[in-house]
């Protein structure tokens, strides 16, 4: 099999997978989840209001 048959963005993905790998360069994860609960009524981001559209008026 040659090269030509396999995209360079493949070939780049399997490239850096092995150096990973081969050098270790992964970083330590805590596998600690953290949730805080907020008292907050009111929230922003989960407002249905504000991303509504208005509705067209029919003629």
């Amino acid at each position: 099999m040659s090269n030509n048959d396999i995209p360079a963005d493949v070939l780049a993905a399997i490239a850096m997978a092995l150096y990973e790998i081969q050098d270790q360069v992964h970083d330590m994860e805590s596998n600690i989840l953290t949730i805080k609960r907020t008292t907050q009524e009111y929230l922003p981001w989960a407002d249905k209001s504000t991303g509504m559209l208005q509705m067209p008026n029919k003629k």
